[in-house]
C-alpha cells in the first residue's frame, strides 16, 4: 500500500512576518481552511487576531519519484514535468481511467508510470512556475 500524503497551496491575500517566532496553523473546515498565526512569546503561545478563510488545493502525493540522478523528487498532484524533448505538462488525477496521468499543451493525456519511465523530472507546479507552461 502506497503512503497518503499530502501538501497545499494556499490562495490568500493575509502576510505574516514569518520568522522562528511564528508558526502558522490551518483547520480544515469542509473546502475552506483557517488559517492561524500563532507567535511564541517567552515560551508561551500568544495567538495574533489574524485568523482568515482561505482558499487551499490540496495536492495528492502519487507514490512516484521522478527519475532525478542526484535527487528523486516525490511527484504531486498538479507537478510540472519535464520531458528530454523540452515539453512539458501537469500531472493530474485521470477519473475516466482512473488513473494517475500527464496532461500536455495539446491536451493530449499520458499515463504518469510511462512518462516516468521516459526520465521525465519535476520541474515545478502550476501555483507557483505558471511560466513554465507558456513556454
Amino acid at each position: 500500500m502506497r503512503e497518503l500524503k499530502f501538501r497545499a497551496w494556499g490562495y490568500w491575500d493575509m502576510e505574516f512576518d514569518v520568522d522562528e517566532d511564528y508558526n502558522i496553523v490551518g483547520t480544515i473546515l469542509g473546502n475552506k481552511t483557517m488559517i492561524t498565526n500563532i507567535r511564541l512569546v517567552n515560551g508561551l503561545d500568544e495567538m495574533e487576531d489574524t485568523s482568515k478563510e482561505a482558499d487551499i488545493t490540496y495536492m495528492q502525493y502519487t507514490g512516484l519519484k521522478d527519475k532525478n540522478l542526484e535527487e528523486q523528487k516525490e511527484v504531486y498532484e498538479y507537478d510540472i514535468l519535464e520531458f528530454i524533448s523540452g515539453k512539458r505538462g501537469v500531472v493530474e488525477w485521470d477519473y475516466k481511467d482512473t488513473g494517475w496521468c500527464v496532461i500536455l499543451p495539446n491536451f493530449k493525456k499520458l499515463p504518469l508510470v510511462d512518462c516516468l519511465l521516459q526520465s521525465a523530472l519535476v520541474v515545478g507546479n502550476k501555483f507557483e512556475n505558471k511560466e513554465l507552461l507558456n513556454d
